[in-house]
């Protein structure tokens, strides 16, 4: 099955905008109650919304909508956006379900969508752990989504990856200082991370996307002193290939210089900009 290695963020969704330049951009937000919790959200949209694609984005671990602010205003200007913190983080509640895993992630952002009467084509953009419950969302719902953006995600088996690179005494030391870290988080912070062992073990199971999946990631990553960084970096790149077999329709693009915070380095809302913001979305 051959993948192909290009550019990873010029998609196929050249077919998916629609050209909004001049339009007025409504913005609506708060806490939309959904059956186990209430969650904040912001859906910045332009009219008509029909058939216009909404780019939903996902945050990673312990962060909250806010990691977008610096693309979100750039985006909504050309397209249809929707953020929003997860259960018990941000200015969200904690849900009444303590299996934080991929797939009750994903049910509660359907929920708020079909909550929210956004029915339109989705484009998920997910940065780290955020990865694994845009995966799951495509997964489990195939119809609303045309596309997935994956920014340094990690694949299911990288700690596996990264420990076999350690020795004894770092393993040690990485399991206390973790162990210590998240005794402090927030309870759903800390349940998100405690659910990583079932989210891994449901992405594993998970069958192809019949999407395009795109992968973006780093390799100048800010290393704990005295770990291989070199070998390291040689590991994430192989970790990152192994996304390309999400989809027939992959494709990876390495950001020279960038680290795990990418968007220092790679310009996502510009990107985005210059290349859908003038075509006519196509039904699927």
């Amino acid at each position: 099955m051959q993948r192909v290695l290009k550019f990873g963020i010029t998609f196929i969704l050249l077919s998916l905008y629609i050209g909004l330049k001049g339009q007025h951009i409504t913005i609506n937000e708060g806490i939309q109650k959904i059956s186990n919790t209430a969650l904040y959200y912001e859906y910045r949209f332009h009219q008509p919304t029909t058939n216009q694609p909404t780019i939903v984005f996902e945050a990673g671990a312990r962060n909250s909508s806010g990691y977008w602010n610096g693309i979100i205003d750039s985006v909504s200007h050309f397209a249809n956006t929707l953020r929003y913190d997860r259960a018990g983080l941000g200015r969200s509640v904690g849900s009444t379900d303590s299996i934080r895993s991929s797939t009750q992630i994903a049910l509660e952002l359907k929920a708020l969508l079909d909550s929210l009467e956004i029915f339109s084509p989705l484009i998920l953009v997910c940065h780290s752990a955020g990865g694994f419950y845009g995966r799951t969302f495509a997964s489990e719902f195939k119809d609303r989504v045309r596309a997935l953006v994956l920014i340094e995600s990690s694949c299911d088996i990288w700690e596996d990856m990264l420990s076999a690179s350690l020795t004894k005494n770092q393993k040690n030391e990485r399991f206390r200082a973790q162990n210590n870290q998240r005794a402090n988080f927030p309870i759903f912070q800390r349940l998100e991370y405690e659910a990583a062992p079932v989210t891994r073990s449901i992405l594993s199971q998970q069958s192809e996307l019949q999407i395009p999946v795109y992968i973006i990631h780093g390799n100048q990553h800010n290393w704990p002193s005295g770990y291989p960084s070199t070998e390291l970096e040689d590991k994430w790149k192989v970790c990152q290939e192994k996304l390309l077999y999400l989809s027939e329709q992959s494709s990876l693009q390495v950001v020279n210089g960038a680290g795990h915070h990418i968007f220092s380095e790679f310009d996502l809302a510009n990107c985005l900009k210059s290349k859908f913001s003038n075509n006519r979305i196509r039904e699927k």
